[in-house]
């Protein structure tokens, strides 16, 4: 009986790592799809242009937080101004469907045409981050765990671009995000990663990446870590 059991353990493990292994490689192709449809309308000058004007008519319905020009009008809010455009949608497509969760934001994506979301991207990721303060003490704290834990993906100056990795990949531009945003990020992705969270939670988002990073991360180095970050935008 003993050996049966281990038999079908060892199936139920077969089966939930090639799960994931599925669900990685659709997410992958998922990213360079959109990364594909962003970049084929940002080649062309008169499709990028209409996609400004018309991203920037249905900002209407955004700018209550995010702000006309994608700088944020709420420190609990993340400027979207600057942000890597490809990035934007993605987690658009993420609100669609709920993988990730804040009411406001599923509502609108689900009301957003796939169009007005390429448009809002695009419109959004060619604003200017304007700086945000920071507290200068704890950013030259949180340089060090930024550089250990961080720079991998986010890059170097926080683009997120891949420009200093030498590759195509979609990380969040989080240079100049205000520390209250980046703090209440880094608290979600812990608290998911601590089973303190789950997909019932008003807010909600789930990344293996970043559960990995922010599990074991004080309070105090949240703080410190959303310091350097809203640095990186001066």
């Amino acid at each position: 009986m003993l050996v049966g059991k281990n038999i079908c353990t060892r199936v139920v493990l077969a089966v939930m790592l090639l799960g994931l292994g599925l669900q990685a490689m659709a997410q992958s192709a998922e990213q360079k799809e959109l990364l594909k449809r962003i970049n084929d309308i940002k080649a062309s000058p008169a499709l990028k242009e209409k996609a400004m004007k018309q991203g920037k008519a249905r900002t209407a319905l955004c700018k209550r937080c995010h702000g006309v020009d994608g700088n944020s009008l709420k420190p609990k809010f993340p400027n979207l101004a600057g942000q890597n455009a490809a990035y934007i949608l993605e987690q658009m497509e993420k609100y669609a469907d709920k993988r990730r969760k804040f009411r406001v934001m599923n509502v609108l994506s689900r009301k957003f045409t796939l169009e007005d979301k390429v448009n809002l991207s695009i419109y959004f990721g060619e604003q200017k981050v304007k700086p945000v303060l920071f507290n200068a003490d704890l950013a030259a704290k949180g340089k060090v765990l930024y550089e250990k834990s961080c720079q991998k993906c986010h890059g170097k100056n926080g683009l997120g671009d891949g420009k200093d990795r030498d590759e195509d990949v979609l990380f969040a531009r989080i240079a100049g995000q205000k520390e209250v945003y980046v703090s209440n990020t880094l608290k979600v992705f812990r608290g998911v990663a601590n089973n303190q969270l789950t997909s019932t939670s008003k807010v909600y988002r789930e990344s293996d990446k970043m559960e990995e990073v922010t599990k074991n991360l004080s309070d105090t180095d949240i703080v410190n870590l959303a310091a350097y970050v809203a640095s990186l935008g001066r």
